[in-house]
């Protein structure tokens, strides 16, 4: 499904019954609501209305121009922020890895009344230094073997990353909007030294 968030429409999945709950993927080229919660959602479905939705210029969600848009974690914020009021699912249980644990920190911080418990999966938020695997999330080049060393930088040693797993997020990194969307979001996290709030 879609929803109206601001200028953009943004793409969801859902499933289940009972209070809503909210997960939020994370950052990384080729992320969306499926690759990030596929296993999960089925699990969280059976106590609750569970929403997992694609961030702003990932997966399924529009993408606006980088010419008239910011790709910045106040953008990120405030598409959470729409979500959650445009599906009336305040307060909410929200989830969110990385980015979108940050994202999940911004709203927090902006609207704690939209938040009834919060989940938070190596999330960023604090001001820090990139670490070298870190860091090659990015600079992302839109290739397979890209794909595969920030798969790999992702992981834990010793899991399993099946190449499925690398074309299907390599696939989702190949539309123009979608590129655009990715180095955008890179550029202004590198710009301000990572993904956190003041």
């Amino acid at each position: 499904k879609t929803v109206q968030t601001g200028v953009f429409k943004t793409f969801y999945r859902e499933a289940g019954a009972g209070e809503p709950l909210v997960l939020i993927h994370g950052g990384g080229p080729g992320a969306d609501s499926h690759g990030n919660w596929k296993e999960l959602m089925p699990i969280f479905a059976q106590r609750f209305r569970v929403y997992a939705y694609d961030l702003i210029g990932f997966g399924n969600t529009e993408a606006p121009d980088p010419a008239t848009f910011t790709y910045s974690m106040d953008a990120r914020t405030q598409q959470l922020q729409d979500f959650i009021e445009a599906l009336k699912l305040g307060p909410a249980n929200v989830i969110g890895n990385s980015m979108g644990g940050c994202t999940v920190l911004g709203l927090a911080i902006r609207k704690p009344e939209l938040i009834k418990n919060m989940v938070l999966m190596g999330s960023a938020g604090l001001r820090m230094q990139l670490s070298p695997e870190v860091g090659k999330l990015m600079h992302y080049d839109f290739t397979m073997d890209g794909m595969r060393a920030i798969a790999t930088a992702l992981a834990y040693p010793g899991f399993g990353i099946s190449e499925e797993m690398i074309r299907y997020r390599y696939e989702l990194t190949k539309r123009e909007d979608i590129m655009r969307a990715t180095a955008a979001t890179q550029a202004w996290i590198r710009g301000n030294g990572g993904m956190h709030y003041e």
